[in-house]
């Protein structure tokens, strides 16, 4: 049986790179890129620095995944620029549009792509990572988490469109985050992140097995009716 390619977009940290380790390990070829830490490909990954606001690099990293692999059956949209906690009204032009043609824009460019590939095979599974932010409307977090609510609302109704059609089994869906020991997280401020732990239902960091053990279900093929979906983790009704 042919392995199942698992491509993760920031995998040089954090969950990303949690992911990326537990999937090697089981026997996933990782397919995978981050912004500026290099890591060297070995047996059971495929790793490149892709630029999320480069069209090109973007679509280069893609076309060496098919004529390398032939194929991409799942794909965790995981990067994403994580400012420090910022006042909103002190966000400039030049910030917000820096912060959104990475969260925003490079990433609808990178989930339409992988899409389409996804869509020649009739089967695939998108699963997005975003953030309890979104839910709490954390003070400070306004490009990180409308920024993030963009690309949700974004897989909703790409779901809608391809989901379902034509006999095809690919589905997309959100995983927002609790609190998570990486430096997006970290980056939010102790201040921040108290408030936060203060409307949370699980107010323990997460683990790398607490996501896996909600992701992996999601990967499964005969597991086709849940799609366009926003899960919570650590969150109870989180919209």
């Amino acid at each position: 049986m042919k392995k199942k390619v698992i491509l993760i977009s920031g995998c040089s940290n954090g969950i990303g790179k949690d992911l990326s380790e537990y999937y090697q390990k089981n026997g996933f070829i990782v397919v995978g890129f981050g912004a500026s830490v290099k890591i060297k490909s070995k047996k059971n990954l495929f790793y490149d620095i892709v630029n999320l606001n480069s069209k090109n690099q973007i679509k280069s990293f893609i076309n060496l995944i098919i004529k390398k692999y032939k194929k991409i059956d799942y794909f965790i949209n995981n990067a994403a620029a994580a400012p420090a906690a910022f006042p909103a009204l002190l966000n400039n032009f030049e910030f917000t549009e820096k912060v959104f043609k990475t969260n925003v824009i490079g990433q609808i460019f990178l989930i339409n792509e992988i899409s389409k590939i996804m869509l020649k095979n009739k089967f695939g599974r998108i699963i997005n990572i975003s953030s309890m932010s979104v839910a709490l409307n954390l003070e400070g977090t306004s490009l990180y988490s409308s920024s993030k609510a963009a690309v949700e609302k974004y897989l909703k109704i790409l779901s809608k469109e391809i989901s379902y059609k034509n006999n095809n089994n690919i589905t997309l869906n959100t995983l927002r985050i609790s609190m998570y020991n990486s430096k997006s997280f970290r980056e939010l401020g102790k201040k921040t992140i108290s408030k936060a732990k203060q409307n949370l239902a699980y107010k323990k960091v997460l683990n790398i097995y607490d996501i896996l053990n909600v992701i992996n279900p999601l990967l499964k093929e005969k597991n086709y009716t849940l799609s366009g979906q926003t899960l919570n983790l650590g969150l109870v009704n989180g919209d």
